[in-house]
């Protein structure tokens, strides 16, 4: 008698069992080509920043023009002294010293006519100014004289024998020659005014 152990033992090649080899083996492929298309699917590029707008220019400040101050004194003798030198020479109708950094062309001048016995005063001409002369002990006033001066030059006359002459020579240290629009000139009294004065007392 047959054992039902006996039977014959199929072997795995039925339908079933293809099926279910195929069925396992699509997985596989389907999970491969889905890893592989995942990685073939590239990342969205990062977003680029904007460049950063370049600085406006600073204004550059600006100097501003210098302006030349003139210095007040409440004392005009406390005034620096004009830049210059005394000159002495004789000349035709006397003699004459001139003051100032250039000969040829002299802030101001001191001529003795002795035909006359006046002593003249050249100071650069202004518009018809008068000249103020300042010293230690005395001030005065002297308007132009009617004289022929030339283009650059104004002239004033006085006596030879005018105290002003004096206050000049021996005001201490320096005396004062302003004419109305023009600079002031602060001027030694150095020998060679003192040596006008005598020439012109002679």
């Amino acid at each position: 008698m047959r054992l039902m152990t006996d039977r014959p033992i199929r072997p795995l090649h039925s339908k079933a069992a293809r099926r279910l080899a195929l069925g396992g083996a699509g997985l596989v492929i389907l999970a491969a080509l889905s890893l592989s298309l995942g990685g073939c699917v590239s990342s969205p590029p990062a977003p680029v920043a904007a460049p950063a707008p370049a600085p406006a220019p600073r204004p550059q400040p600006t100097a501003a023009p210098t302006q030349a101050v003139t210095p007040v004194y409440d004392n005009w003798m406390d005034a620096p002294q004009t830049p210059g030198d005394w000159s002495f020479r004789l000349i035709p109708t006397g003699v004459l010293a001139q003051f100032g950094t250039d000969p040829a062309n002299p802030l101001f001048g001191l001529e003795c006519v002795k035909a006359t016995g006046q002593v003249l005063m050249h100071a650069p001409r202004a518009s018809g100014g008068t000249l103020l002369l300042r010293t230690e002990s005395m001030d005065r006033t002297l308007d132009p004289a009617n004289l022929p001066g030339g283009p650059s030059y104004a002239r004033y006359v006085v006596s030879a024998r005018d105290p002003l002459l004096d206050a000049m020579a021996f005001s201490k240290g320096r005396f004062a020659a302003l004419v109305s629009g023009a600079p002031a000139y602060y001027l030694p009294a150095w020998p060679e005014v003192t040596r006008v004065v005598e020439e012109c007392r002679r």
